[in-house]
């Protein structure tokens, strides 16, 4: 008789009342192997309104609501959900992503019970308009450069990890408490420990998120003013190769510098550029282009206000 073994399903949530309870539906639809059990942990971290009254009706022996009362951000809170469970392998889940199928976590578990100890799954849109496409694109260069040989380059919104490495480095780094790089910093110190990782094309989830060029830009401003500089102290090699020191302030190129001065511009650009995004003769890519831009120089930004926090 096999004995019974726990997948921990960590949610955190920071005041997205309405996308996790279709989040929870799906997980508790899951099918499991006989011999594993399913314990989903949500984690609220700080939300202006506490999730625990639109939540209750879910909360039972299989789901169980643990509530930060400040916001912290998500390192934080998937490291809390993390330490309530006692499962043999964690599933960090973000509150938009919902299971599109009943077999999801059963592929979960069968790609961990073949030897992988991180199995990174990709995020999907079935829907047909601009930002389901960019972003099915964007899960497809990530599976590609995966499969390049950058075990680092997928996301942490759907993925699993075995229990035990996931304490060997710590969990996630919690001062990474802004927007951005906590997932790579992440996949890069379970690479340093010879995880073994994959990323199936079959496993993926529903990304439910409300995307706009203001969103983004809000993010990448937020990445490159707060997380910019510890993601470079930390993994200075991969942060010099990667895209984002192309764009980033504190290397002094003269001519990022000029474009820094018309920073002005970037509110009438992006107002501008979100209606174009809707309009379905301009081709795809002038509008991926015009998102890579707005995102660069947002980014950018973002690097020169820290480097005048200095």
């Amino acid at each position: 008789m096999c004995k019974q073994r726990i997948i921990d399903i960590i949610i955190p949530v920071y005041n997205d009342k309405y996308k996790i309870e279709s989040t929870v539906q799906a997980a508790l639809s899951q099918k499991l192997p006989k011999h594993w059990n399913l314990s989903i942990i949500i984690v609220d971290d700080g939300s202006d309104i506490p999730l625990s009254s639109g939540l209750n009706v879910f909360l039972n022996k299989r789901v169980q609501l643990h509530r930060i009362q400040t916001n912290s951000g998500r390192s934080h809170a998937c490291n809390a959900g993390a330490a309530c469970g006692e499962g043999d392998i964690i599933l960090f889940l973000d509150s938009d992503c919902i299971f599109p199928t009943r077999s999801v976590v059963n592929q979960y578990i069968q790609e961990f019970e073949h030897g992988s100890d991180v199995i990174c799954g990709s995020i999907f849109s079935s829907k047909f308009d601009f930002w389901s496409i960019y972003q099915n694109n964007v899960a497809k260069n990530r599976i590609e450069n995966f499969n390049s040989g950058d075990h680092a380059s997928m996301t942490t919104a759907c993925l699993l990890v075995k229990r035990s490495l996931h304490n060997q480095i710590g969990g996630y780094n919690e001062n990474f408490r802004h927007y951005g790089f906590e997932d790579r910093d992440y996949l890069l110190r379970l690479v340093t420990i010879n995880s073994s990782i994959s990323a199936p094309k079959n496993i993926y989830v529903e990304h439910n998120a409300n995307l706009s060029l203001s969103s983004i830009s809000q993010k990448m401003l937020e990445s490159g003013q707060h997380t910019s500089k510890l993601m470079y102290k930390l993994h200075p090699k991969w942060y010099t190769n990667s895209s984002y020191s192309k764009v980033d302030a504190h290397n002094n190129n003269p001519l990022l510098l000029i474009l820094v001065r018309a920073s002005f511009l970037l509110p009438i650009i992006i107002n501008f550029s979100d209606k174009l995004l809707y309009y379905q003769y301009i081709p795809y890519f002038i509008k991926n282009s015009l998102v890579k831009f707005v995102s660069g120089f947002s980014f950018l930004l973002g690097t020169y206000r820290s480097r005048k926090d200095k």
